[in-house]
């Protein structure tokens, strides 16, 4: 059995379950004496990866049966490798941020709009190279991606190696890798990728702050909303709803367990928790946009053909 985190705090449960098994077993007996794989779609090392193996050595607990959780890295394509095993879905990361160098020209969200800055970027379709495509084509930014790195924490160094002049990765990614860079003010931050403001960031605007009129402020929204996905379970179709409720309330239980949070305060990483069934509440109403603003969304999303 395996359990799979394609992008950020996303994880998707893949269990392959005769019909007649499903009915007759329990979610404590099926998940006895299991060991799941936990299959990280990114690298070693990043945001995505720290939250991973965090969940990972707490989940298993509060699970019936208390099944064995080994955390796999399987980065690609922007955790597209690992998505596609389950079934072809593009989750995004949660509270993501742009940061630019110290030596850079572009020192604010105004500067990004009139100067051209390069952003270290990975895989296409991760939110390195999403979200500031998505400024690019709907607040008029002129960020210029080089692709290629292998992670965010790749990217990170090409920073200061001075190849690029900033990245977009999570705040915990960066907070998490280079406190010295926050300390020594080395890098300024632009923006954050949120609905609101995070709490340890109360000064940085947010993306949506940004818009200039109702309809970027509108697709802007849209966005956001989408991101909110990423911070939850999904499950592949016709698991029984025992265990899809099983499963929802162990990875609750987990967010509030003590030593969890113990790990995660010492490791400097935050926890925002969404119950499963808000989760999925607001699954219905980005799938439920007017066909007219989804189609600037996609639009916004649209990366420039390179020769």
């Amino acid at each position: 059995m395996q359990l799979y985190l394609p992008a950020s705090f996303v994880a998707v449960l893949c269990a392959a379950i005769l019909a007649a098994e499903a009915s007759a077993q329990t979610p404590e007996q099926f998940y006895a004496g299991k060991t799941i794989d936990f299959v990280i779609g990114y690298p070693p090392g990043g945001s995505n990866d720290t939250f991973g193996r965090l969940l990972a050595r707490h989940l298993g607990k509060h699970i019936p049966g208390k099944p064995a959780i080994v955390p796999k890295n399987q980065p690609g394509a922007g955790s597209f490798l690992a998505v596609n095993t389950i079934f072809n879905v593009s989750p995004k990361d949660g509270t993501v941020i742009v940061f630019m160098w110290k030596t850079s020209p572009v020192k604010t969200f105004a500067d990004a709009q009139k100067v051209e800055a390069t952003l270290s970027g990975t895989g296409v379709g991760s939110t390195v190279s999403i979200y500031p495509t998505a400024m690019n084509n709907v607040l008029g930014t002129k960020f210029k991606l080089v692709m290629g790195y292998k992670g965010s924490n790749e990217a990170m160094l090409a920073v200061e190696r001075g190849e690029v002049e900033g990245h977009s990765t999570s705040w915990t990614a960066l907070k998490v890798a280079h406190p010295d860079w926050l300390r020594d003010a080395s890098v300024a931050i632009l923006v954050q990728f949120a609905l609101k403001r995070h709490a340890e960031l109360p000064d940085v605007p947010t993306v949506v702050e940004l818009a200039r009129n109702e309809e970027e402020r509108a697709i802007l929204s849209a966005i956001m909303n989408a991101t909110e996905v990423g911070t939850a379970f999904f499950t592949t179709p016709g698991v029984p709803a025992d265990r899809l409720t099983a499963l929802r309330r162990a990875f609750d239980a987990s967010m509030k367990d003590p030593e969890l949070l113990a790990d995660a305060q010492r490791m400097n990483v935050g926890t925002s928790p969404l119950a499963g069934e808000d989760l999925q509440r607001l699954v219905a109403e980005v799938s439920q946009l007017p066909p007219a603003l989804l189609e600037k969304v996609r639009t916004a999303y649209t990366m420039p053909r390179t020769n």
